[in-house]
């Protein structure tokens, strides 16, 4: 592992011979992976992403109580992670909904080691943006007051520390 990060994944399956295949037949170590848990349903699944953090979410689409779709839907805007969809329907509308909810990756079953491995690293890249993206987010809402206190400056007269300016300037023009 070298001092990877760990990803953490959730198996969203009604299946249960599927879900347990899932977590216990491939080598998620050997991805810096590793399962934290197992949900039988949408609602168990909003349930488990919502305790867990997972960063990675394997998800069926066609389950009780809740579908994939719906979700995702629920789960995507609060949460940060990746979703992929495994699902055992070749079905274009559940695609077209997936890929407007960011989903990386729609897999059919039976589910082939090397496309969900190459789906993993895929999600993988995809959290680690997504990550970044809020860091960068975050820093911005703190000096969204730039505007604010230019306008200040500008309004006192202030000539302010050529530092101040230059910054003022470079966080205006990016």
């Amino acid at each position: 592992m070298g001092g990877e990060k760990m990803y953490k994944v959730l198996i969203v399956e009604d299946e249960e011979m599927i879900r347990k295949g899932l977590h216990y037949t491939y080598d998620w170590l050997a991805k810096d992976c590793i399962v934290v848990g197992e949900a039988k349903n949408g609602k168990e699944g909003l349930e488990k992403i919502e305790e867990l953090k997972p960063d990675i979410v394997l998800v069926d689409i066609n389950m009780p109580l809740m579908n994939g779709i719906k979700m995702l839907e629920k789960s995507m805007g609060e949460y940060l992670y990746s979703a992929i969809i495994i699902s055992g329907y070749d079905e274009f509308d559940y695609a077209k909904s997936a890929i407007k909810l960011g989903v990386s990756e729609y897999l059919l079953k039976p589910i082939d080691e090397n496309q969900l491995f190459e789906a993993i690293d895929r999600a993988k890249e995809q959290i680690k943006i997504k990550k970044q993206y809020e860091i960068v987010r975050d820093k911005l809402e703190d000096i969204e007051d730039v505007e604010v206190l230019r306008g200040d400056f500008i309004n006192n007269g202030f000539k302010g520390s050529k530092h101040v300016m230059d910054m003022v300037k470079y966080v205006e023009k990016n």
